[in-house]
């Protein structure tokens, strides 16, 4: 068994996002905490879209130095399962999930990163993929 070196530095590449955030979007508001484990290998998050939708879950993000980009999975309390993979864009960070037969593509962006704030992005293109449509715009505030 081979373990994973720690020192890579694109393991940095989400340190924007650790800590405790204040979610708003339009009609709601939640909390999100984002923690480091396993020696800062993991990226562990913890939704809890509570009072503004009961949507909560949990993501873990790691990245995979073989093929040079991040992998996430996440669940959540509606049964949903998730995989993603991306990594540093010029605007941000993105991760996509490909369509699938019964689901279209995905992306999320984490966009206008500032110490203590950011916009995340929750899109899907059309059937046909000729048309992105924002689903979901997320302002986080660091909970200080």
């Amino acid at each position: 068994m081979t373990t994973a070196p720690t020192d890579v530095p694109e393991r940095r590449q989400l340190d924007f996002w650790l800590g405790e955030w204040e979610a708003q979007w339009d009609g709601g508001r939640g909390t999100n905490t984002i923690t480091a484990e396993l020696d800062g290998t993991v990226i562990m998050e913890r939704f809890d879209g509570r009072p503004g939708t009961p949507l909560q879950g949990i993501s873990l993000s790691v990245y995979d130095a073989k093929d040079a980009l991040w992998r996430q999975v996440w669940v959540d309390s509606n049964g949903g399962y998730l995989e993603f993979t991306g990594g540093p864009v010029e605007d941000g960070m993105e991760l996509r999930r490909p369509a699938r037969v019964d689901a279209p593509p995905y992306r999320m962006r984490f966009v206008d990163i500032e110490r203590d704030s950011f916009t995340w992005h929750w899109e899907s293109w059309s059937n046909d993929e000729s048309r992105l449509d924002e689903q979901w715009r997320i302002a986080y505030t660091r909970i200080r």
